[in-house]
């Protein structure tokens, strides 16, 4: 089961940039960028339940280092701006001129991991980041059955941090994506070649 709940994860964490990327071509820039001056922006991606699962004990982490312009690495924020996910399906919404509603982690009750995606926005990086059950070169190991992955606009592969065409051109990602699911009913959504 939670061989198809990570496949699940890396779909949902592709269509998420997939909108994202949708966002900034129609209206020139990334959700809630310009919107907090100079504080990163964090989502957490969940359900009603979810949250009451983790009564706000997910960590929200901006990778500092991928932000680095010229070897600089931007001094560490005061603060997080926390928005809700309704919020960044308004947004989101609003910019596309189409209804949207965002794909949550399969798993409705968190178990070694949190079971949410979080979006971040900080410095002109966006990251959508998932936690995987599972080991995979693709990943960075957490703890064990806690492995992060994430898709964004820049890629940093010894923190886990892909684009997603980079992510997409990795063997080992295609070969776990395009394999077919242990249980029936579950459907893929993004196609790659």
């Amino acid at each position: 089961m939670q061989e198809d709940f990570d496949k699940i994860r890396l779909d949902h964490v592709l269509i998420i940039d997939a909108l994202v990327k949708e966002y900034k071509a129609k209206t020139g820039k990334y959700p809630f960028e310009g919107k907090y001056e100079q504080l990163p922006v964090a989502v957490v991606i969940e359900s009603e339940a979810q949250k009451e699962s983790h009564k706000g004990n997910v960590p929200l982490f901006i990778d500092l280092s991928t932000r680095a312009v010229d070897g600089d690495i931007p001094p560490q924020p005061k603060r997080i701006e926390t928005i809700t996910i309704q919020e960044l399906n308004e947004e989101l919404s609003s910019g596309l001129q189409k209804d949207v509603t965002l794909p949550v982690d399969p798993q409705k009750v968190p178990v070694n991991k949190p079971s949410v995606y979080v979006y971040t926005f900080y410095l002109g990086v966006y990251d959508i980041t998932a936690f995987l059950h599972n080991e995979f070169a693709f990943a960075r190991p957490l703890n064990e059955f806690n492995n992060k992955i994430t898709v964004g606009n820049r890629s940093h592969p010894e923190s886990g941090i892909w684009t997603a065409e980079d992510l997409i051109a990795l063997e080992e990602f295609r070969t776990f994506f395009q394999a077919p699911f242990n249980k029936p009913g579950y459907v893929i959504k993004t196609a790659i070649e």
